[in-house]
């Protein structure tokens, strides 16, 4: 009875020890595989607390999204050395359940770990093809080219690169080329060709400026010389109207303008009014000028000139008339 018991018990020892030892944890970001005396159990373990027997060993592989940069340096079909990078955004396809557990068992961790690492992935599995697939692409082509089709250069390393890593444990997520290099010769030239190509536009440019100046130039000549012209005929017109108004008739109206103001002087005694010689009223009906210049305003200011004359020389007969009457004694 003693002996059934100890033997109960010591079962129930090592199934404790046994179970306490196994409880193994998978980390966020991480998939596990347990490795026991026989070999790597089947399937992946997802983030959590995984048991196992007492003699398994948890192992460990990084999943989370990495970006990797991959320096190249490329001699081109002209002999020239063009520089770059690659840079990938990796992550490991879970779904692609063989290669995994594939590589659970090809690769060795870190000395002194169980765990695989993104690093040690891209590696072994990326790195290669990367650097494979940019070189043959890049070198079929003169550095004067990638200059010129940088962008389809760009495209075909790209498509190389995802198309190389098609079923790779990594899925390749992302690929970019930047820090492009060019070799001295190259980068003096394409200096020189943008300052060339600076120097005639600034000189087109100067021209098209000139070429306003000149235009704005030309415009305000010829409206100054319009000006002038109109300026001109505004001229000519005033002194055909002006000689078209002087006639006998309008002279003769500013000299019974002048008689009417000499005849109000308080000093004046006598002298000989206007007259048509005959002593005939004057027709001014036809002292209209062809511009109209006489109106009839004109013709009633004449007429009061007239009337002030014909007093003015009624006056100067009356002096006459007392001048020869005998003076008393």
């Amino acid at each position: 009875m003693k002996f059934v018991l100890s033997v109960l018990l010591l079962a129930v020892a090592m199934l404790f020890n046994a179970c306490s030892a196994c409880s193994e944890a998978v980390p966020a970001g991480h998939i596990g595989r347990t490795w026991e005396p026989g070999g790597f159990s089947e399937g992946l373990l997802g983030p959590g607390y995984h048991s196992c027997t007492g003699r398994c060993q948890m192992y460990l592989m990084e999943v989370t999204d990495k970006d990797f940069e991959v320096p190249m340096k490329v001699l081109c079909s002209d002999s020239l050395n063009f520089s770059f990078s690659v840079n990938v955004l990796v992550a490991v396809d879970t779904a692609n359940t063989k290669v995994v557990e594939e590589a659970f068992a090809n690769l060795k961790p870190d000395e002194g770990t169980t765990r695989f690492t993104v690093e040690q992935l891209f590696n072994t599995y990326v790195r290669p093809v990367v650097d494979q697939e940019s070189r043959k692409v890049v070198s079929k082509y003169k550095t004067t080219e990638i200059v010129n089709k940088r962008s389809q250069v760009i495209e075909e390393v790209l498509a190389a690169v995802k198309e190389a890593t098609k079923g790779s444990i990594l899925t390749v997520k992302r690929v970019t080329v930047g820090n492009l290099d060019f070799p001295k010769v190259v980068t003096d030239a394409q200096e020189q060709k943008a300052k060339r190509q600076v120097e005639i536009e600034t000189a087109k440019a100067q021209a098209r400026i000139d070429e306003a100046k000149a235009s704005a130039k030309l415009k305000l000549a010829e409206i100054q010389y319009k000006q002038e012209l109109v300026e001109a005929a505004m001229v000519a017109d005033a002194n055909k109207v002006i000689a078209g108004s002087i006639t006998p008739q309008y002279l003769a109206y500013k000299q019974l303008e002048v008689i009417q103001g000499a005849a109000q002087g308080p000093n004046n005694w006598g002298f000989v009014p206007y007259t048509d010689m005959v002593n005939k009223p004057v027709d001014t009906s036809h002292w209209l000028s062809p511009q109209g210049i006489v109106d009839a305003e004109l013709l009633k200011r004449i007429q009061e000139a007239k009337d002030s004359a014909k007093e003015a020389d009624e006056a100067l007969d009356n002096l006459k008339l007392k001048a020869e009457s005998p003076k008393p004694q």
